[in-house]
Order: C-alpha cells, then structure tokens, then sequence
C-alpha cells in the first residue's frame, strides 16, 4: 500500500469509529445531571455524578476550545489527526463504560 493510501484507511478507521461515540457522548453527558436532580442522594453518590459531571463532554469540548484560543504562539497539534480523534473517541467510550458500570451499580 502507498504511503498516502494508508494515511486514508487509517483516516477512515478512525473516524469510523469517532462519529457514532462521539456523537452519543454529549448525550450520555447529560445523565449525571438528570440523575441527581431526579434521585435522593448521599454525599458520595452526588460526589460521584459532579465528578462525572466535570470529565464529561461539557468539561473537556470547552477546555479544548480554551487552550486553542489562548494559548500564546503556535498550538502544538498532532501531525495526524486520526491519533488525535482516535485518543479523545478512546476517553470518550472509556467515560461512557464507567459512567454505565456505576449506574448498573447504584440501579
């Protein structure tokens, strides 16, 4: 395979599987907010949904966007975009699993 053929698979691979998990994370990022308002709580458990809270979608989309803009210079980026949506569908499928074990946990 070529060199430029096989940056486009892996392109493709990747955003193969970004598009569905990242398109169902902002979603998902939600529950821990319907969660507490709809449940009664103990500290730990309201602990547990901010925490999840505060790694979401909501969280980390907003960091990355602030870093971008006020960094000073150029922002260092990946030379491959794959890498990085790879990495951050990674963190994404990763926050959904744990955030579902510990509903299946408190359910």
């Amino acid at each position: 395979m070529s060199n430029s053929l096989n940056q486009d698979v892996r392109k493709i691979a990747a955003w193969g599987f970004a598009t569905p998990t990242l398109g169902i994370w902002p979603f998902v990022s939600v529950f821990p907010v319907f969660a507490m308002i709809e449940r009664s709580w103990t500290t730990g458990m309201l602990t547990i949904n901010i925490l999840f809270f505060l790694t979401s979608f909501f969280a980390i989309a907003p960091a990355i966007w602030f870093m971008h803009f006020v960094a000073k210079g150029p922002v260092p980026r990946l030379t491959d975009s794959a890498v990085k949506i790879t990495w951050l569908s990674l963190y994404a499928l990763g926050w959904m699993t744990a955030y579902g074990f510990y509903e299946l946990h408190i359910a």
